[in-house]
């Protein structure tokens, strides 16, 4: 009975070292996202720094995750999307196309569609700053999954104008 009662102890204390992401983890990324949201959100209305603010949420959903449910495959495709942006632009064909792929594998397959409710750039920005503190609310809740696949559309938000232009 000592030896089960025992047992149960520590798997609990294994769960709860290594269930889930650390606070100074979940506050580190949160700060990213903070800074990333001060590029996208100026107290006078305007885009400070888009792509500084691009590559902030890259950075925030890379260090997230190794936490989530998601396969390896999507976060070698987000460590290839935050190397190339880095290289050379947030807008590379071909970080556009990993980042297509990363959201498909997170969301049954299906591609990400601009909401239809979006028709200015006004609409785009609320949205994605609901997205951006809504994610922040779910990374503090432990609720990693959604806060990635949140910030991963913030950022296909950001890229996609410009992806069908071409």
């Amino acid at each position: 009975m000592k030896m089960r009662f025992f047992i149960l102890i520590l798997l609990a204390i294994v769960i709860l070292v290594f269930g889930g992401m650390k606070k100074a983890e979940v506050k580190e990324i949160d700060d990213k996202i903070k800074e990333a949201e001060k590029c996208f959100f100026s107290m006078m209305g305007r885009v400070d720094n888009p792509t500084k603010g691009f590559k902030l949420l890259l950075e925030a959903i890379e260090m997230a995750a190794p936490h989530t449910g998601f396969s390896p495959e999507f976060k070698d495709k987000i460590v290839k999307v935050r190397k190339l942006s880095k290289e050379t632009s947030i807008l590379n064909p071909e970080g556009f196309a990993l980042l297509d792929e990363a959201y498909r594998s997170i969301n049954s397959g299906k591609a990400f569609e601009i909401p239809e409710s979006i028709s200015k750039i006004e609409d785009a920005v609320a949205y994605c700053h609901s997205q951006i503190e809504t994610a922040r609310k779910d990374l503090k809740q432990g609720n990693y999954n959604n806060s990635v696949k949140l910030l991963l559309e913030t950022c296909l938000m950001i890229v996609t104008p410009f992806e069908r232009k071409k």
